[in-house]
């Protein structure tokens, strides 16, 4: 397949989807390294919220880079406000596809998108079904440990455009994360993120708000709310941790990391509670 797509002169979208601990991220990483080219721009898209490695948890992150040697850079953040698609699937099924369609405009000849293992039951299959359609990737690799995506990949077998590889789980290399583990992996990214982290006032009289809005005139409603800082296009600028509301002054104080406020256009609530070490309150 990797010598097919380098061969080949079209752009390709390669989806990597299985149920958790199946190897999805170190696949992804795999093709993203392999499909880098000198001459070509090759993009990734990691879209596994909980366990993220090119943007903090929470976000989908596009990193993008020329040639196997060249270090990947950030060439977009979307934050979803969640380290979970559950009650957020909206969120992170448009900024999948606004990533995929940064990185096509761009330029990138592949694109690699790295998914979380919300797929099975009902929802979690609809979920990933929808996002596919979306997308439209030219390729789709399932990694099966049995037949939990059968009816996923039966209603995508006849998708135009779209070619289906089944792989099987290998057992090498592939350790089951715990709940523990996968939570102190997120606290470590979240501690790492809001180290150099300040203290920061907005203005809310001309900043959009959207995401999961709480009822502000509760305190412990948005008291150290994750919440993302957004552009002008809404792609995340940072992350920020909400310390203190002043409806009356109509202003926010927050921490981040964030250098340039001016660019901050909108506000979005997220659903989840931190303290600047990235302990999940």
């Amino acid at each position: 397949m990797v010598g097919r797509l380098k061969k080949s002169q079209k752009p390709s979208i390669i989806m990597v989807i299985g149920i958790i601990d199946t190897g999805k991220s170190t696949l992804s990483h795999f093709l993203f390294r392999e499909l880098c080219s000198k001459s070509n721009l090759t993009a990734l898209i990691d879209a596994d919220l909980g366990q993220s490695t090119v943007g903090p948890p929470t976000t989908i992150g596009l990193s993008i880079k020329k040639g196997p040697k060249t270090l990947s850079n950030r060439g977009g953040l979307c934050f979803v406000g969640s380290t979970s698609p559950r009650g957020h699937m909206l969120q992170t099924i448009v900024a999948v596809k606004k990533l995929v369609d940064r990185a096509m405009a761009l330029k990138a000849r592949h694109v690699v998108i790295d998914t979380s293992g919300f797929v099975g039951g009902p929802i979690g299959r609809e979920f990933k079904f929808q996002k596919i359609d979306l997308v439209c990737p030219t390729h789709i690799v399932a990694i099966e440990k049995g037949e939990e995506l059968n009816l996923l990949l039966k209603n995508l077998s006849h998708k135009r455009g779209t070619s289906i590889c089944r792989l099987g789980v290998s057992q090498e290399g592939i350790r089951c994360k715990l709940p523990e583990q996968r939570r102190l992996y997120r606290e470590s990214r979240f501690n790492a993120y809001f180290k150099n982290a300040k203290s920061v006032s907005l203005p809310l009289e001309k900043i959009g708000l959207h995401g999961t809005i709480p009822d502000l005139v509760i305190r412990q409603n948005w008291d150290h709310l994750l919440i993302g800082l957004c552009d002008g296009d809404n792609l995340t600028l940072s992350l920020g941790i909400i310390e203190d509301l002043d409806l009356k002054k109509g202003s926010v104080s927050l921490i981040s990391p964030i250098n340039n406020m001016n660019r901050v256009k909108s506000i979005q609530f997220g659903s989840i509670y931190l303290d600047k070490n990235g302990e999940e309150r």
